[in-house]
């Protein structure tokens, strides 16, 4: 059964059967958590702008629960792997027209191989696209600054571009 929304109104006085509890308690509850150990987290294939995956290794996972989308994203570089400028990915579900361009999403982390983390965030970017950013620190106060071939760092193979958002599906 799919989830019903809105969920049913109970009446006062009134005397559900089995077959009232099955399909608004026990059917709600096995779509929102289709399985024992609770939602169902899936894989998904982004479409990129400005990032070639190359050989790198990709895990995009994402779970849905009723309208709320919840993602987690990782890409190790490989030796043809590489970014030409603001990056863009595709989200799993369409995303809300609720939000603006300055809504945050989640966290990132860009990690150059071993050496140094750098941190930024995922935010929106348009119905179907997520956009990943990076922190400068440069200036007197924090700003946010579109990922590069050279920004937060000079990419190579084996470093990780990580994020995770959290938004609300169309």
């Amino acid at each position: 059964m799919a989830w019903t929304d809105p969920p049913r109104t109970w009446v006062t006085g009134e005397t559900p059967t089995a077959a009232i509890f099955n399909a608004h308690l026990r059917d709600q509850l096995i779509a929102a958590f289709p399985s024992s150990t609770g939602p169902v987290w899936k894989d998904w294939t982004p479409t990129y702008g400005n990032l070639t995956v190359g050989n790198g290794v990709v895990r995009a996972r994402y779970q849905q629960v009723g309208k709320s989308v919840f993602l987690r994203y990782i890409l190790t570089f490989g030796t043809t792997s590489s970014i030409s400028g603001g990056i863009t990915l595709t989200p799993p579900v369409t995303i809300s027209s609720d939000y603006t361009t300055d809504e945050v999403f989640g966290n990132c982390l860009f990690r150059d191989a071993g050496t140094a983390v750098h941190a930024g965030h995922s935010r929106f970017n348009s119905a179907n696209a997520i956009s990943v950013e990076a922190f400068d620190a440069s200036a007197t106060h924090l700003t946010v600054v579109p990922l590069s071939s050279t920004i937060p760092m000079t990419w190579t193979t084996n470093d990780v571009l990580t994020f995770n958002a959290f938004y609300e599906a169309a």
